[in-house]
């Protein structure tokens, strides 16, 4: 399966010969090639995204784009992800432990979810028993009755096309507000060892 991102308006931010925003407490100014690395590490993370779906849960290259802050902290998550991924990461429930529990967990439910269609004669359908029995084995994360349908491809979509509306940078963090097609979004963005990552992604407003 291609997954494919269409760029959308990047122009909105980009084509300036520099990017310049004033705050009240000071100006920051940065030039195009950092606004465009900021803005490829947001499309790269969810490509990311839906590498991790189709390889059925393998979240080891999450951390080139994403990485863990003590700005944002999901004290709520600390149970999902021991139950995923172990004591050890649950330590650390930053915005990369707790997405590589939840991607783990859909990776993992989307490859038992074709394995057990697959091996389903025509015409049979995924019994009650099956759903729960997939449930458990993916870590009892909530799945609607539409991601076990026939074909179906419920899970987490990563096609999108982007429409960027404002980019701020600040020293080595940055925040970009943008429109995934889902939702408008707000990114918070951190330069670690000379490359930027994501540090968190909050919904602003959701379409649906």
């Amino acid at each position: 399966m291609t997954r494919t991102i269409v760029w959308g308006l990047c122009a909105v931010i980009i084509g300036a010969v520099l990017f310049a925003y004033l705050d009240h407490k000071a100006a920051t100014t940065f030039s195009p090639e950092t606004g465009q690395a900021i803005l490829d590490t947001i499309v790269k993370g969810y490509d990311c995204f839906g590498e991790v779906l189709l390889n059925g849960g393998d979240v080891s290259s999450l951390k080139r784009y994403f990485a863990n802050d003590p700005q944002f902290y999901y004290p709520d998550e600390i149970e999902f992800i021991e139950k995923v991924m172990g004591k050890e990461a649950a330590k650390t429930p930053g915005y990369l432990t707790a997405i590589e529990a939840k991607f783990k967990a859909f990776g993992v439910a989307r490859r038992i979810v074709k394995e057990t269609q697959a091996a389903l004669k025509e015409d049979q359908k995924l019994t009650a028993e099956d759903r729960e029995r997939i449930k458990e084995l993916s870590y009892g994360i909530p799945l609607p009755s539409s991601a076990f349908e026939d074909n179906s491809d419920y899970f987490p979509s990563t096609e999108r096309e982007f429409t960027w509306i404002e980019i701020k940078v600040r020293g080595n963090r940055a925040t970009v507000i943008y429109d995934d097609m889902q939702a408008k979004q707000k990114a918070t963005l951190k330069l670690i060892e000379g490359s930027w990552h994501i540090i968190g992604i909050d919904p602003i407003s959701v379409h649906f």
